[in-house]
């Protein structure tokens, strides 16, 4: 029997479905939107899938299969398949009941058990799938009752949003990266435009702050790039210190704000406000 913490690991199946799609011809940074289309995800948990920090479940692995008309060993988990062994039982999703608490796990479940079945646990079939509850006395006797072998239960590791922070003063950008790493947030700092829009190409950021001027080049060509790129809708918090000294045209920034549905802060910047900023954005989208 395998070890249970090699039998379902999020990243390593996030890995095997990236793999399956890039065999298919679809770049990294079209795979969430991807995988958005098959699995009707939104295009947040789509891209916390395919990062490896949120669970999946059986059913998603099939749909995936299905769709690119390859057996689920090509992802090389051949060990989700719902085959029955003679050890282990049948896997399937299923709800761990624990006294109130309800955990979502994979269960091996076997045959059907006779009512003196002493195990712990039993697995009763409803309507809405297989639950995995506390076999006592109370448990209605109609209601076939079947062997578990084996649970597993999966912690959901917190997604940390990844942030790209974009501006040619390095200091500024480093220390608005390390805040916001200190506050939930996974951010990368970028120093110019071409670094950014290189690191696009690989990575779905799911929010960005950006600097209005790069040296005397203003952002704009940027912020339309993001808002045309696959994950649109991502919060953009535009920067500029340059209003009161005329370098920044205040007009230019009024007609961005519109035009791309970016918020504005003026610097010095207060970091716990951007902080709050792109985490309500994030939730909302």
């Amino acid at each position: 029997m395998q070890a249970a913490e090699n039998i379902f690991d999020s990243a390593t199946v996030a890995e095997g479905v990236r793999k399956l799609m890039e065999g298919r011809g679809i770049p990294r940074r079209r795979q969430s939107k991807e995988l958005t289309r098959i699995l009707n995800l939104s295009f947040s948990h789509a891209h916390r899938k395919l990062k490896g920090t949120s669970p999946w479940t059986l059913e998603q692995l099939k749909k995936i299969s299905e769709h690119f008309n390859e057996p689920v060993g090509t992802l090389d988990l051949t060990h989700y398949s719902s085959a029955t062994t003679e050890n282990d039982g049948e896997i399937h999703d299923a709800i761990f009941v624990v006294g109130e608490r309800e955990l979502s796990c994979i269960a091996w479940i076997g045959g059907q058990a006779a009512i003196q079945h002493r195990a712990e646990f039993v697995a009763l079939k409803t309507e809405h799938g297989w639950r995995i509850v506390e076999n006592c006395p109370a448990l209605d006797g109609s209601a076939p009752r079947h062997q578990v072998e084996k649970i597993e239960i999966h912690v959901h590791q917190p997604h940390l949003p990844s942030i790209a922070v974009i501006d040619d003063d390095k200091n500024s950008a480093d220390n608005l990266r390390d805040y916001l790493n200190e506050t939930g947030f996974k951010a990368t700092s970028f120093y110019s435009h071409a670094s950014l829009e290189a690191a696009m190409q690989e990575t779905e950021f799911d929010g960005y702050v950006v600097d209005w001027l790069l040296g005397s080049t203003t952002t704009e060509q940027l912020i339309r790039s993001i808002r045309l790129s696959y994950n649109s809708a991502a919060p953009i918090i535009l920067l500029t210190g340059q209003l009161i000294t005329g370098k920044a045209n205040e007009s230019d920034v009024a007609r961005v704000i519109v035009q791309f549905n970016v918020i504005c802060q003026e610097k010095p910047t207060r970091l716990s406000i951007i902080a709050a900023e792109l985490s309500s954005t994030i939730i909302q989208s």
